[in-house]
């Protein structure tokens, strides 16, 4: 997960108005789960903080949260897919789309 060297792309500049109710759940389910899981405060957490850059997550920690989120959301995330994912507003979108489209 979050790979130096590969191409991420970045999420628009989206307000609290662009998103669904799911989606806000979903972001605050997967917040919870990184401040429970890696032990940061909610506040240091949002849809922009970089798993790497801003929580300072390693190889081994990103393996965690694959699994963890694998685990909360019933999903599958392929390891070509979860080296793009380092960002909350990516892990969520990816969340979303894998339970729309499984």
């Amino acid at each position: 997960m979050c790979e130096h060297g590969v191409e991420q792309t970045t999420p628009t500049q989206v307000t609290r108005e662009d998103f669904t109710s799911g989606d806000q759940e979903v972001e605050d389910r997967l917040i919870e789960l990184i401040t429970e899981v890696f032990k940061r405060p909610t506040h240091q957490i949002t849809r922009m903080t970089h798993f790497i850059d801003d929580l300072g997550l390693d190889s081994l920690d990103s393996v965690t949260l694959v699994i963890k989120v694998e685990e909360k959301f019933g999903i599958t995330i392929h390891d070509d897919d979860a080296a793009k994912l380092c960002t909350v507003a990516l892990l969520r979108d990816y969340v979303l789309i894998s339970s729309t489209f499984p």
